[in-house]
């Protein structure tokens, strides 16, 4: 039977949240979705079924119960997977987040090189040209409440929380593993390059089905962050622990085939384990999870509520000038784009460290410029909104 979905009201989204720094990261507010603490407008999930919820339903607040939603104490983002989804064209099922570069414009392909994907810098030109993105950084900080411990003893306890996934291979699998004799979990990486077999990388512990207990390892339900890197051909995976040294392993892929491959990030609980009882589940909780490209496509469909972004665009529509005000409470870098609705950059109004106070950028539209809806992509910090700007001489 299929559970209900829940929508919140874009209404209730527009809350003011109280936030404190904890344990490195913001606290979350375990009243709202998992849309409502953290910026989805460039995801997707797909849940154990194969169903999916696209990039403007997790923004208007979707949430599965059991599956993907808000822990009502800790306000984390929670991904739970039981062993027996139905997998569709996967060998595993999952409770997992993909890239969407195009956030929320359906009229970008979500496969092949184009706005919704990115590619690696060793690429040719041409193809990081006609790209959403060039390299990318995936962080975030995570916690895994459960792994299966019933099933085939080379399946039992072990789950993918983030990856790079290329059109057929993934250069970058990163894994969580705990056997049920032991205490602790392990770590580790596989590469899968498009030239050969599978590379395989242990970080933390072992990735035996047989191992024993990792001394320095990871228990289930302990915070820990990851990073996932890549510049060309250089894939850097780290993990990150409160009071411990980094562990670091540096893949080189230049050998892998993936020049002018087409990649999106994913993140969430992509259970490792599709054997075992039928009520065996994996749970993993998100307290913090971003995504940097530096200068990719701020292509949208999503259109924000202007009164949630600290800033004021008018008249809108505009004749022969528009302006965007906004407020910095603090200090900030500032960029402020405006693109057409294709992705090409049509001028830059802002690009500079700015001190607090009230702000205004100005936008004459050229003359030339053909009547429609053009992107204003505003980024303070690390916060980025994007808002849709008729323009009608």
């Amino acid at each position: 039977m299929r559970k209900e979905r829940k929508r919140m009201p874009l209404k209730s989204l527009l809350i003011i949240l109280q936030v404190f720094i904890a344990f490195g990261v913001l606290a979350q507010n375990p009243d709202l979705p998992p849309g409502g603490n953290f910026d989805l407008t460039r995801w997707k999930v797909t849940l154990p079924d194969q169903t999916e919820a696209l990039e403007q339903e997790l923004t208007d607040g979707f949430e599965s119960p059991n599956e993907f939603y808000t822990d009502p104490a800790t306000g984390a983002m929670v991904f739970r997977c039981p062993n027996n989804g139905e997998t569709g064209g996967s060998t595993y099922p999952r409770s997992e987040l993909r890239e969407m570069l195009r956030a929320g414009n359906t009229s970008i392909s979500t496969t092949g090189i184009g706005l919704n994907n990115w590619v690696f810098s060793s690429s040719s030109q041409a193809v990081q040209d006609a790209s959403g993105a060039v390299d990318g950084i995936m962080t975030a900080t995570v916690a895994v409440d459960h792994v299966s411990t019933t099933g085939e003893s080379s399946k039992i306890g072990r789950v993918i929380i983030g990856q790079i996934h290329a059109s057929d291979n993934e250069p970058c699998r990163l894994y969580y593993r705990k056997l049920p004799g032991n205490e602790l979990g392990s770590i580790y990486v596989a590469h899968e390059p498009n030239t050969g077999s599978e590379q395989w990388y242990e970080m933390i512990g072992s990735r035996s089905s047989s191992a024993s207990n990792p001394s320095d390892g990871i228990a289930l339900g302990e915070q820990f962050s990851y990073e996932i890197k890549v510049e060309g051909n250089t894939l850097t995976v780290t993990i990150i622990r409160e009071g411990k040294s980094d562990v670091q392993e540096v893949i080189d892929m230049s050998a892998s085939g993936y020049e002018d491959d087409w990649m999106y990030f994913k993140a969430g609980n992509y259970n490792q384990n599709n054997s075992g009882d039928e009520d065996d589940y994996c749970q993993v909780s998100f307290f913090e999870l971003d995504v940097d490209h530096g200068e990719e496509s701020p292509i949208t469909g999503i259109e924000d509520i202007q009164q949630n972004s600290g800033g004021l665009i008018y008249p809108n529509p505009v004749d022969s000038m528009v302006t965007i005000e906004y407020e910095l409470e603090d200090a900030a870098h500032v960029k402020i784009t405006i693109y057409s609705p294709s992705g090409k950059m049509v001028s830059e109004l802002v690009d500079e460290f700015q001190q607090s106070g009230l702000r205004r950028a100005d936008w004459a539209p050229s003359s030339n410029l053909p009547n429609g809806i053009y992107l204003a992509d505003i980024k303070i910090g690390k916060e980025r909104r994007t808002h849709k700007i008729m323009l009608n001489h």
